[in-house]
């Protein structure tokens, strides 16, 4: 059995306001990578957004606390800042097709990695 680890880079991922405008990334066949705020940039707040077809997207939650039932889950959003880089949530490995939904519209930058 061999094992492939490889990596690619998206060097420019158009994020909007809104999940049906911003851009896909196919995330199928990845289990991690990080996301790149340029300098300059004004975003504040990544949501994500998981589709298992492409086409409809459902916002991507997790757990808050599962040891208290019922269990609680809430959006999967990170809190960025400008010239930085940051980590895609593990709870998305699995995803097939994401979406980063931005509090404002930004260009990032966005590598993958294989497991």
């Amino acid at each position: 059995m061999t094992r492939s680890n490889y990596a690619t880079t998206l060097s420019s991922l158009a994020v909007t306001n809104a999940v049906g405008t911003t851009q896909e990334i196919n995330y199928g066949e990845y289990a991690g990578g990080m996301v790149h705020v340029p300098n300059g940039e004004t975003v504040v707040t990544l949501t994500w957004w998981a589709s298992h077809d492409g086409v409809t997207y459902e916002a991507a939650l997790h757990s808050v606390d599962e040891h208290v039932t019922p269990i609680t889950y809430v959006a999967t959003a990170q809190t960025v800042a400008a010239d930085g880089s940051y980590p895609i949530p593990a709870e998305l490995v699995g995803a097939k097709f994401l979406k980063i939904v931005g509090d404002v519209a930004a260009t990032l930058h966005l590598s993958l990695k294989s497991s």
